[in-house]
């Protein structure tokens, strides 16, 4: 089963709202959200990190555009750094004006690390590598593993 953690980056309840529903589509996808809803900070968001096997990205549901986000992410160059972010960070907005804002912001926002800003943060699940849910699949990538 592919993982994910989101959070909400704002504290609006249209965020909120779309978070939750971000769970639902990603779901629906094959992909696990931990859902760790509104108002986590960067920090506290990456230390849910280490409470989850296999997690594959970070997402990150943003109510607000512009210079909030860049502040929200400023320590992420220094948490890939000391190792405490090793999968990719992903950014996307609540409405049109902050999604606007996100794709303006697109090439600032990957130099702190975002690996990609997208319109519909479900089509994460097309960006995360598959994982098998047959064992004996993987057993194949192993060497020594059956043939």
């Amino acid at each position: 089963m592919r993982v994910v953690v989101a959070v909400v980056a704002g504290e609006s309840p249209p965020a909120a709202a779309e978070g939750f529903l971000l769970s639902m589509r990603l779901s629906c996808r094959g992909v696990r959200v931990v859902n760790l809803g509104a108002g986590m900070t960067l920090e506290e968001a990456v230390a849910q990190l280490g409470r989850h096997r296999g997690v594959q990205a970070l997402l990150l549901v943003c109510a607000e555009g512009g210079a909030a986000v860049e502040r929200r992410l400023h320590d992420l160059p220094r948490l890939r750094a000391d190792g405490a972010v090793t999968c990719p960070v992903f950014a996307g907005g609540v409405g049109a004006g902050v999604r606007r804002d996100l794709r303006r912001m697109a090439p600032a926002l990957r130099r702190l690390g975002v690996a990609q800003v997208l319109n519909d943060l479900a089509d994460t699940a097309y960006l995360l590598p598959a994982v098998s849910a047959n064992p004996a699949a993987s057993a194949c990538l192993v060497p020594g593993g059956p043939a």
